[in-house]
């Protein structure tokens, strides 16, 4: 009986400390006028819950520590300092991290996590203490030593904790960020380094990020007078947004084509619905082969998807991707025909049929349009990461012509901004021309013709 209501209690607390989170979450969300109510809710559900646990703690009728289901469990010491750091309550945090490492815990996840808590409560304290200059870099790479420790403990578990990699390098970001600039950043190449190689061991998924802290390193790099490392980091900074340039055009093609055929699809349904009401023939569906258009039945190839009267998808079980699937959808339920039978069948659609089929293209048409929508968005949000990829590789070739890497670097980002449309790659090399050079009246005339 004693252990169910320890495990009953060791479940409400992890419940009131992740309603605490999830409040804290939703605040953006809210109306201003209702935001400070909401977080003096998650603050008193989550000083409840602390202060709850921390009673359970101190009796001697619950599990002891190391059962995942026991009130005394590290587990718990962890969760409780999370919920405080999400509450910004970095006092309650530091006490609950504190009682974890007087445990003596193992290097595991947990060990961990906390790690990033102590970092977080140490990087505050610059804000708490109003530190600046050296004292506040001193501090700030105090916080980095147990991200770093963290970082350790993730890659002596590799697979298993791959997620505590991208995780180090999150908290990384928000202890450092104010330090990423001239005559500061110098501080953060050991650490970036170790967290940007760690990054690209585990060839992360995430390549913006991976970008965003490339691009930080380079100009760490560049502030500590090393070039050619600088240029290294931004030529393969390139390299990834090529490659997630190439992706986001075939996905933004891909949006516009499956828009094309839903256009398509219901100018077909408007046709096919006069044919009826006036007694005449159908001409046959447009299929949707691959990224290719065609009006007219017919073809049993892998890539193609044409909507039939007897319901169900014409063609290979790819369809044309989603365009495919959303196709064979909109034709109905029913028997599947497949594509000879539709060349040797007089297509007779009933009104019933082409008007489901209708239904379900302007459907596909709505989800289509938002899809691009977001699709140029993406590119457009690329093009800006690119183009700050560019800038710092031609801003540190400028100032180390003497080093081949940096001269490479230089040449090969010139020649991608000379590509952006309107002009805009000139204005911008014309820019970064003029802020690299002392005698500013030859560049600003050319900065002048390139705004033109």
């Amino acid at each position: 009986k004693t252990e169910t209501v320890t495990m009953a209690l060791n479940r409400y607390i992890r419940y009131s400390l992740q309603k605490s989170e999830e409040i804290v979450h939703s605040i953006p969300n809210l109306e201003p006028a209702v935001r400070n109510e909401a977080k003096a809710k998650a603050l008193s559900e989550l000083e409840s819950s602390v202060s709850l646990f921390t009673r359970a703690r101190n009796q001697t009728n619950v599990s002891h520590g190391g059962s995942s289901q026991g009130v005394k469990s590290f587990e718990l010491l962890v969760l409780s300092a999370e919920a405080a750091l999400t509450n910004e309550h970095y006092e309650m945090a530091r006490q609950q991290t504190h009682q974890f490492l007087l445990m003596n815990p193992p290097l595991d996840q947990f060990l961990a996590r906390a790690l990033f808590v102590c970092a977080a409560c140490d990087a505050q304290v610059v804000k708490e203490d109003r530190l600046n200059g050296s004292n506040a870099v001193r501090q700030r790479l105090k916080a980095v030593d147990s991200i770093l420790s963290a970082l350790d403990i993730a890659q002596t578990h590799p697979k298993r904790y791959d997620f505590l990699v991208y995780n180090s390098s999150v908290h990384y970001w928000a202890v450092v960020r104010p330090l990423i600039r001239s005559g500061a950043s110098r501080y953060l190449v050991p650490s970036m380094r170790r967290i940007c190689d760690a990054l690209e061991e585990l060839d992360d998924v995430d390549k913006p990020w991976r970008i965003v802290l490339l691009i930080a390193l380079a100009q760490a790099e560049d502030d500590a007078g090393n070039p050619s490392f600088a240029a290294k980091r931004l030529t393969v900074a390139l390299d990834l947004c090529s490659g997630l340039h190439s992706k986001a055009v075939v996905a933004e093609n891909e949006a516009k084509h499956m828009l094309e055929f839903a256009d398509t699809s219901l100018a077909w349904c408007n046709k096919a619905i006069r044919c009826v009401q006036d007694g005449k023939k159908c001409e046959k569906p447009p299929v949707f082969k691959g990224n290719k258009l065609t009006s007219g039945g017919g073809g049993s190839g892998d890539n193609t998807s044409t909507p039939t009267p007897a319901g169900g998808k014409a063609g290979g079980a790819k369809g044309g991707a989603k365009g495919g699937a959303k196709g064979g959808k909109a034709a109905g339920k029913g028997a599947v025909a497949s594509s000879e039978e539709v060349e040797e069948k007089e297509y007779a659609p009933t009104m019933d049929e082409i008007l489901e089929m209708q239904s379900e293209f302007e459907k596909v048409k709505t989800e289509s349009s938002e899809t691009m929508d977001v699709k140029k968005q993406a590119l457009k949000a690329l093009g800006r990461r690119v183009e700050a990829v560019l800038l710092q590789a031609v801003h540190v070739g400028r100032y180390a012509k003497s080093n081949n890497d940096a001269k490479q670097l230089l040449e090969k980002a010139s020649n991608q901004l000379l590509k952006f449309p309107n002009g805009s790659g000139e204005a911008l090399l014309a820019i970064q021309r003029t802020k690299s050079k002392s005698n500013v009246k030859v560049p600003l005339v050319e900065l002048s013709e390139a705004m033109d």
